[in-house]
């Protein structure tokens, strides 16, 4: 049976209208002249297995097939390729990499040949490539004859790249290559007894997980070396600083448990690293220990929050639940802090952009944290800040617009206890009316002009959200009629205006001031017609105008980079380009490009600009984006 690359090349010679170069195809799937070739012959016996199906070479031109049904569409029946993926020059350097953490060193060139698919040849020039990498982080993997490869340096060293790993690169990938695809680094039981684990830290101690799939994918590190002996020792008593005896608890439970499903006894080394993990991936520093061990934090919040009411004094109506939110955050940051973890902030610039004003507030209101603890937030922080009174505010502002209209039963008495009800604990909102149910049909305007109706009784055949409650309304239902108000003002905002509030500021340093206007209008157009036409339909407006934000700082990155603004047409060009390629890209269909590598070598920073902007669109779609859609784009740009 062919593996998943070949499968891949299969389909590309099917497909071929004119012959294909083995060249060609080694150079779009990065491998060996060798690799490929032995590819070929695999493919070729298997096709001749087939019938009604010719395998054609011709000398000087290369090979196609020639076959009288679909025979990709067929194997794909025979051994579920749809959740298969070949590996690109980035994931190699990633599986590579997962070889040295996950598996026991030393490691032969043929065993990481034969797990890659690939030949020994092309293994040593990945090693080469991956060893580059881990100078940064002072590990480098070393040869030993007769014996294999090791990776060789201080655990606290593995332990930066393995963050590095998780948090830089796309975590959807990650958790693919680790637990889902054809050949993982785990066996089915071990992925059960992971799962086990998570269902465990959810429901049995409680903690509410904040990343799920970091989460799991660290368990999946922190296992692996677990079971060959490593130390995973931190250089820093931390396991003493953050436990109070509550949770100190927790630890010892969640010890025990690793013990009784993989036979783990760990360390005092690799229990102060696993309270490390839990701390960063699950929320466990509740009300109680905000209260007693962090009230300087608190007043620094207070403080905060009190000096951003200045400016907007509409924060007052989610206070709680922004000053809850921003202890829990930075309460983590902290840990962070300690252990002198990166914190990057990958949407910095976007942040920057799109929200300047709320950053300049939110940086002006954090000194006071740097008051109490003498230590001041870098910009990476203050921008995460900033999204969570980014949100505050659109909720408050979507409440104080909001207009209700109250139903009730019979007569008016229910409807004031209700109102009254209302009015005491969201003041922000408008009454717009107050009748009984039979009354809807003849005050048909008071409907339209509401936005939510709140009612005692079931309704049937209203157009407007309707939110059931009690005359007396629970602080659970005050809760519900928020998260409907929030949710309607945030459907209805998908639209053009959204795409053109969003772009005006960043672009007319690409266009003329003459046709901004005329520019904005035709990419709205464009973008509300690929919303009304897209699949799934998730792909909001909203998303699209995002995505253009994104492009234009990507462009802004490149422009920098080599001295020359992008003009006016390369720059309606790839946003066009990659407005109509979101579709694509969320349903996994990707671009061929020859002269992929020779591109990527030619124009090395740009790509790197370009595959940085299809993360980010990565974490927005979520989804994986193969990084040879960078040069379709870079095709604009040169």
């Amino acid at each position: 049976m062919l593996n998943q690359r070949q499968s891949f090349i299969l389909k590309d010679l099917e497909a071929a209208k004119e012959p294909i170069t083995a060249k060609a195809l080694a150079a779009k799937y990065n491998i060996s002249l060798r690799t490929i070739r032995n590819d070929i012959n695999e493919i070729s016996d298997y096709v001749n297995t087939l019938e009604g199906v010719s395998f054609i070479k011709v000398p000087g031109l290369g090979m196609r097939i020639d076959a009288k049904q679909n025979i990709y569409n067929q194997l794909e029946k025979e051994i579920n390729l749809e959740n298969l993926s070949i590996y690109h020059a980035e994931d190699r350097s990633h599986v590579l990499l997962f070889c040295f953490l996950l598996l026991p060193n030393p490691i032969t060139a043929e065993a990481l040949a034969e797990k890659m698919q690939l030949s020994k040849n092309t293994v040593m020039n990945e090693l080469k490539a991956v060893n580059e990498q881990l100078t940064d982080y002072h590990l480098q993997v070393v040869g030993r004859k007769n014996h294999g490869f090791y990776l060789k340096g201080e655990e606290i060293d593995v332990i930066s790249l393995i963050n590095a790993l998780i948090e830089k690169a796309n975590k959807k990938k990650i958790q693919y290559l680790l637990f889902e695809s054809e050949d993982t680094f785990l066996n089915n039981v071990e992925k059960m007894q992971i799962d086990q684990l998570l269902n465990f830290i959810n429901d049995d101690l409680v903690l509410m997980i904040n990343d799920y799939v970091r989460l799991k994918i660290w368990l999946a590190f922190f296992i692996k070396r677990c079971s060959y002996g490593n130390s995973l020792q931190l250089n820093h008593n931390y396991y003493a600083d953050v436990l109070n005896d509550e949770n100190h608890i927790k630890i010892e439970r969640l010890t025990q448990e690793i013990n009784n499903l993989f036979s783990l006894c760990l360390d005092d080394g690799q229990i102060e690293f696993l309270t490390f993990i839990i701390a960063n991936y699950t929320y466990w520093v509740d009300d109680k220990i905000v209260k007693e061990e962090t009230s300087k934090l608190v007043q620094a919040v207070e403080a905060m929050l009190k000096e951003a009411q200045h400016v907007y004094p509409e924060l007052a109506v989610e206070y709680d639940q922004l000053k809850n939110d921003i202890l829990t955050h930075i309460q983590l940051t902290l840990n962070r802090y300690k252990l002198n973890l990166p914190n990057t902030n990958p949407i910095l610039t976007q942040i920057k952009a799109k929200y300047g004003e709320l950053y300049g507030v939110v940086e002006h209101a954090s000194k006071a944290f740097e008051d109490v603890y003498g230590l001041s937030m870098d910009e990476d922080e203050i921008g995460f800040l900033t999204l969570y009174f980014c949100r505050s505010l659109e909720k408050s502002h979507q409440l104080a617009e909001a207009r209700i209209l109250v139903v009730c039963n019979t007569g008016r008495g229910a409807s004031k206890l209700l109102a009254a009800r209302i009015m005491n604990n969201m003041p922000e909102v408008h009454i717009v009316g107050m009748i009984p149910v039979l009354d809807l049909e003849r005050q048909s305007d008071l409907v339209d002009n509401a936005d939510l109706i709140l009612s005692t009784i079931p309704l049937h055949d209203i157009k407007k959200p309707v939110v059931l409650v009690s005359p007396f309304v629970s602080e659970q239902e005050i809760l519900k009629i928020k998260e409907v108000i929030v949710e309607g003002k945030t459907h209805s905002r998908h639209s053009l205006t959204d795409a053109t509030d969003l772009m005006n500021s960043l672009i007319t340093q690409y266009v003329p001031g003459s046709k901004v206007n005329e520019f904005s209008a035709r990419l709205g157009s464009l973008i509300n017609f690929n919303f009304a036409a897209s699949e799934p339909a998730s792909l909001s407006a909203q998303l699209y105008a995002e995505t253009c934000v994104e492009a234009c700082i990507m462009m802004s990155e490149c422009s920098a980079n080599h001295g020359k603004v992008v003009d006016y047409h390369r720059f309606s060009g790839i946003l066009a380009h990659i407005v109509m390629s979101v579709p694509r890209w969320v349903n996994g269909r990707f671009i061929s490009a020859s002269d992929y590598e020779e591109m990527k070598k030619a124009y090395a920073k740009e790509y790197e600009i370009i595959v940085k902007f299809l993360h980010v669109m990565e974490e927005k779609l979520g989804v994986y984006i193969d990084p040879i859609e960078a040069i379709a784009i870079l095709r604009y740009l040169i």
